[in-house]
C-alpha cells in the first residue's frame, strides 16, 4: 500500500475516480483515464495502480486476467 502525501490520500482517491467518471457496479474502470487522472493528482501512474490493487485485493474491485479493473 502507498503511504499518503499531502497531495492525496489512497483511500479517498478509488471513490473519487468512480464518482468523476460515473461508473456503476459491474462495469469497468475507464482504463484511458488512469493516467491524466493521477496527473490531476500528483501521483505516478503506478501508484494509482497501487490503489487499484489494494481495491482488488480487499474486494472492492475485480481484476480480470486481462488487467481490466470491474467496480462490484
Amino acid at each position: 500500500m502507498i503511504k499518503p502525501t499531502s497531495h492525496f490520500q489512497p483511500q479517498n482517491l478509488l471513490s473519487e475516480f468512480i464518482e468523476e467518471f460515473w461508473v456503476e457496479r459491474g462495469h469497468a474502470l475507464p482504463d484511458k483515464s488512469f493516467l491524466g487522472f493521477a496527473m490531476r493528482h500528483g501521483m505516478e501512474l503506478r501508484d494509482f495502480y497501487a490503489v487499484l490493487e489494494d481495491a482488488a485485493h480487499r474486494g472492492i474491485l475485480e481484476k480480470t486476467e486481462r488487467g481490466a479493473y470491474f467496480r462490484h
